[in-house]
């Protein structure tokens, strides 16, 4: 059984179902002790080795030392949220070269849309709504572990989230003109990274109100021009700010950077192929 006291420790019975594969590990990160007890007793009847962590910085200890075939990830938790961890996850697999671990989402808010494309974002693979039940659990371990899964297939109700939006720029193509939009994505990304230097040097001053207005403003620009991807995580980062969560909101902004350099590039390619 899991302790109460947020101690990490590996569970392991016989299981009641055969679902899973013997051996099969997985990492549930939940700060909610009720929560872990409950799903780690769930997984354990459908055949897993259980290990636990109570935080996102826990679990970095447990994946750096450790593998598993899965990782159930909340995504409200203090110290490093579910998201931030999930994307310093992504980099550590890239960095190491390491396999890609199917992360699914632990949340109890509504599953809109919008909440989506911040787990799809960071990099989760799918989402599961609390409260966890059995069968729907199951469902999760049966698409992502039992048929080994491709880890970037997406299940029917997630949308790919585009780095430009190609409908938002082609609105502003009929209002504006194609040599006026394209001037307004250069001048884009002329400007994000002062904007990306802005919101470093308040983290670093630790002016997180400043922080969230410069994250507000640059989301709105971005996703005024259609760049989704960008404009998404500026809002993480303003949320993250008023939690005042500064690992996540370092990890956040490195993210940041990438999604930029990512957008920079497609206009560029974009303008070349205008005036070749």
């Amino acid at each position: 059984m899991t302790n109460f006291n947020g101690s990490i420790e590996l569970l392991q019975v016989t299981p009641a179902l055969t679902l899973l594969e013997k051996n099969m590990k997985i990492l549930l990160v939940e700060d909610s002790a009720l929560n872990r007890e409950v799903i780690a007793n769930m997984l354990i009847t459908l055949g897993g080795q259980v290990q636990t962590a109570e935080n996102g910085q826990c679990a970095l200890k447990n994946l750096e030392q450790n593998g598993y075939d899965l990782v159930l990830m909340d995504c409200d938790m203090p110290i490093l949220d579910g998201y931030a961890t999930t994307q310093a996850i992504r980099h550590l697999e890239q960095t190491q070269q390491r396999p890609a671990v199917p992360i699914i989402a632990l949340t109890a808010h509504e599953m809109t849309a919008e909440h989506q494309q911040t787990c799809q974002l960071a990099g989760m693979n799918d989402c599961l709504t609390k409260p966890v039940y059995l069968k729907t659990l199951q469902a999760i371990l049966d698409r992502w572990v039992v048929t080994n899964a491709p880890i970037n297939q997406h299940t029917p109700t997630q949308t790919e989230i585009p780095t430009l939006d190609a409908h938002i720029i082609k609105q502003l193509q009929e209002v504006m003109g194609q040599e006026m939009t394209l001037c307004l994505l250069k001048h884009f990304i002329n400007y994000a990274p002062q904007q990306l230097t802005l919101l470093q040097q308040w983290l670093n001053h630790g002016d997180l109100e400043n922080l969230r207005r410069q994250a507000h403003k640059f989301k709105g620009e971005s996703l005024q021009l259609g760049a989704i991807r960008v404009g998404t995580l500026c809002k993480q980062i303003e949320n993250l700010a008023l939690t005042g969560q500064l690992d996540a909101l370092k990890i956040c902004l490195a993210t940041l950077q990438e999604e930029l350099a990512k957008a920079s590039q497609l206009i560029i390619q974009e303008n070349n192929h205008e005036h070749p």
